[in-house]
């Protein structure tokens, strides 16, 4: 078969295997050696490894060949770590750079020479002997913060060989749940010189016992391949399983989404047809038929519809799982400890949705190391545990949550205010009298940054805006809670889907517009008379808050209409502000399926895409933060929000 066609397959299982290894090499480096993962790393590198061969991908089969032996070498019994891990995910780094060179040239560039010399000399380098202990810890009854000592024991523990069981567990000292004892079972190199290196002023007595050398396969309870799942070894059903599963295009998913879209016009329109028919005096009979046979394609199209929608829908530990290696790799260069804890990674997310908050999501993750988490020391010395804990989460309420926490410094508002001034963003006064939640918001403001110093992670005040603008522009919120020396909470809360969307139709300069929803708080009709000009906004007073307007017909270029004696304003969200939408008129709301505006048209500004209502005509939907951004300055609305 034409390489070609075997191309795309190649690829995606390239990918697969990639992320396997890179989680498998970090879950090596965090809890070592286990029969289980080493067999899961090995039988990644050994597949890729053959794919490539059979597809002439020379260097990606030496270089998996290589790593196949290394980890040939940990599931025969060697136990020692040291370097290997670096060294694994930067031959994983290098797969993928030659992956991404064949699928953008078909050809390897990439020279693998040096890691395939540096996984050979591990392989020839003498295995290091560990001795299997058992250690019993007595910690003093005075002893204060028990599990920060008991933490700090084990990472003692750590650095001297492997730790094989504690009890309690250390998801349990984490809790605070420790007592006095700590019992340990391990392999360390010197047992004779532990009872020194775990002894101190909080340690009341430390034994360290010889341990039967058991293998250590015979200590895990191995429940089968069906509870192992997907890492079956049985080749039949593996075969059955993918014999269940097919790959589809994103490109055909996203036609046949389109098709489905086409679907649901023509069941409104037929819709409207038959109550066109049933009160403008036609035949009643023939219009209830139609409302039957059109409930009825009401009913077909949108089972059609939640399967396409479930089709598009992709777990978000896809996206989740970059930021164990990529949160590693910024602690170590910012010389902290951070420890990365993914929850709800089964919840589901639309795939573009994930494409695009991709990004957000990770200048969050980077804030949150280089910013909020203090280094090892520091965080001592206020009586944290010496790692820092930063938490990705995701859960359903109405729509997606997505939470990204760090138990660090929390954002400081004083200084925030204070930079806000310097910066001539506000005034002296009018920071003053913000709250500390408003002050936060200032975290938003386009280079604004609190950073003492620029790192190439930070600190150059791009970024925040950027952030919630990507979130806002799938349909989004973003919020944020701090607490000093406590840490930073963001959520984000996502629709489910971009394909279909709630949107109010309106009409403005005889064009009709859709407006989503999820932007919309309230339509208002505002007097002339109450309508003032501030610099070059229009602004009103609503409820006792300055409110800018903004006319749609100016934006878009359309004819300009006298201005009535009421204007009549879509009230829509720009981050935490509010801005009136000057429009004609308001048709009603309802679904619509949204259409990208294709190449021919390109990127129209103010304009996120565009869909068909529901009697044939088709309406631009309007992308209500482009469109503000569009005539207002962010500087004249801090100061006349």
């Amino acid at each position: 078969m034409h390489l070609a066609k075997l191309l795309p397959t190649f690829l995606a299982e390239a990918d697969e295997h990639l992320q396997v290894l890179e989680e498998g090499v970090l879950r090596l480096e965090r809890e070592g050696v286990e029969a289980g993962l080493v067999r899961e790393l090995f039988r990644s590198a050994h597949t890729l490894k053959g794919s490539a061969g059979a597809l002439g991908f020379r260097r990606m089969a030496e270089l998996t060949h290589r790593m196949e032996g290394v980890l040939d070498a940990l599931r025969r019994g060697r136990q020692d770590l040291e370097g290997l891990t670096d060294l694994l995910l930067a031959c994983v780094d290098a797969l993928r750079t030659l992956r991404q060179e064949v699928a953008e040239a078909g050809e390897e560039r990439t020279e693998v020479k040096d890691l395939v010399r540096r996984l050979e000399a591990w392989e020839r380098r003498p295995a290091e002997t560990l001795h299997p202990v058992e250690i019993r810890i007595r910690m003093r009854e005075d002893c204060p913060m028990r599990a920060a000592r008991a933490l700090a024991l084990l990472q003692v523990l750590r650095r001297e060989g492997e730790v094989e069981q504690v009890v309690p567990s250390e998801e349990e000292i984490r809790r605070g749940n420790v007592d006095l004892e700590l019992s340990c079972r391990a392999r360390v190199r010197e047992p004779e010189a532990l009872a020194q290196l775990l002894s101190g002023a909080d340690v009341e007595s430390v034994r360290v016992l010889p341990a039967s050398d058991a293998p250590r396969d015979e200590r895990w309870l191995d429940l089968g391949p069906q509870a192992r799942g997907k890492l079956s070894d049985d080749p039949e059903t593996t075969r059955r399983a993918a014999l269940r599963t097919v790959r589809v295009d994103v490109e055909r998913l996203d036609r046949i989404m389109n098709l489905v879209g086409e679907l649901v016009v023509d069941r409104i329109r037929f819709q409207q047809i038959a109550h066109r028919l049933r009160t403008g005096g036609g035949d009643h009979a023939l219009a209830e038929e139609l409302l039957d046979a059109a409930a009825h394609l009401g009913r077909v199209a949108t089972d059609l519809q939640a399967q396409v929608l479930k089709t598009r829908m992709l777990p978000i530990e896809h996206l989740f799982s970059r930021f164990p290696r990529y949160v590693r790799d910024l602690a170590r260069r910012a010389g902290k400890e951070v420890e990365v804890v993914l929850e709800g990674q089964d919840v589901e997310l639309d795939r573009s949705i994930l494409e695009q908050i991709g990004g957000p999501l990770m200048h969050l993750v980077r804030n949150a190391v280089d910013h909020g988490i203090e280094p090892p020391e520091e965080r001592e010395r206020l009586g944290k545990p010496r790692a820092g804990r930063l938490r990705l989460a995701a859960y359903q309420e109405d729509g997606i949550v997505v939470v990204v926490e760090d138990d660090g410094r929390g954002i400081d508002t004083d200084r925030v205010r204070r930079r806000a001034v310097e910066l001539r963003i506000l005034s002296p006064e009018a920071a003053s009298r913000l709250s500390d939640r408003e002050a936060v918001e200032l975290i938003f403001h386009p280079g604004l940054s609190t950073a003492a110093a620029v790192t190439d992670v930070s600190g150059r005040g791009v970024g925040m805006d950027a952030v919630r603008a990507g979130v806002q522009a799938v349909g989004g919120s973003l919020e944020v809670e701090t607490e000093r020396q406590k840490g930073t909470r963001f959520l984000l809360r996502l629709p489910l889907t971009l394909a279909i969307v709630r949107a109010l139709t309106v009409t403005c300069g005889g064009e009709r517009y859709a407006i989503p929803l999820s932007s919309v708080h309230e339509i208002v009709e505002v007097p002339a008379f109450r309508v003032h000009r501030v610099g070059s906004c229009r602004t009103t007073v609503l409820r006792g808050s300055v409110l800018p307007l903004v006319s749609v017909h100016e934006i878009l270029e359309l004819p300009v209409p006298p201005e009535p004696d009421r204007l009549l304003c879509v009230v829509v969200s720009s981050g935490r502000r509010r801005v009136g939408l000057w429009v004609d008129g308001v048709v009603g709301e309802g679904e619509v399926v949204v259409k990208p505006l294709g190449a021919y048209l390109g990127e129209v500004p103010g304009v996120s895409g565009a869909t068909i209502l529901g009697d044939g005509r088709v309406a631009l939907i309007l992308d209500p933060v482009r469109l503000v951004r569009l005539t207002v300055r962010e500087e004249e609305l801090a100061h006349v929000g």
